[in-house]
């Protein structure tokens, strides 16, 4: 069975992405359980893909954001053409709110804008009056239990939302406001 060559988790025969960790399976290069990356058996002395340094937790964690982060800026981007400028915050209080009572961080911003964020905590952060789509991510960094949520607001009413729940989760949301 093939091991994911950025985590190091095991991955399902059939599989074209890890379910650890979300990365693209590569099959003619993933070695099998016990095997080198030249196909022979390693004899047990030499590291698995999990035992390779620099694939712990925080690390797959790292990668997940890279991904999430271009998500988000595409999503953006796409929203803009798309929606062509049109409508937006008009003045309205718009804004974005983190809750998770560990530490999370982020990225929150509107058409070319995007900016980074961390904190703790439930976290108010402000979006500018002439935003027309709020794109914002946040992901836990202590991998504990709890559920991190993210949501967009306009005035009193929650425009979109999501949790994650998950080690190192992230959560996303973008929206026209």
């Amino acid at each position: 069975m093939p091991y994911c060559q950025e985590c190091g988790a095991e991955v399902g025969d059939g599989a074209a992405f890890c379910a650890e960790c979300g990365a693209a399976v590569d099959k003619s290069t993933a070695p099998a359980a016990g095997a080198d990356s030249e196909g022979g058996e390693t004899g047990g002395d030499e590291p698995t893909w999990a035992q390779l340094p620099g694939l712990d937790p925080d690390h797959r964690a790292r990668n997940l954001w890279v991904g999430f982060g271009y998500v988000v800026a595409t999503l953006v981007i796409l929203g803009a053409l798309v929606g062509g400028g049109a409508g937006g915050g008009g003045g309205q209080d718009v804004y974005v709110v983190v809750d998770y009572s560990g530490d999370w961080s982020g990225a929150i911003g509107t058409a070319g804008n995007m900016r980074s964020v961390q904190g703790s905590g439930q976290t108010r952060l402000d979006v500018p009056d002439d935003a027309t789509i709020v794109s914002a991510n946040a992901q836990k960094r202590d991998g504990a239990a709890g559920t991190l949520t993210i949501r967009i607001m306009r005035g009193d009413e929650v425009v979109a939302q999501q949790s994650t729940s998950a080690q190192y989760g992230v959560a996303q949301v973008s929206e026209r406001v």
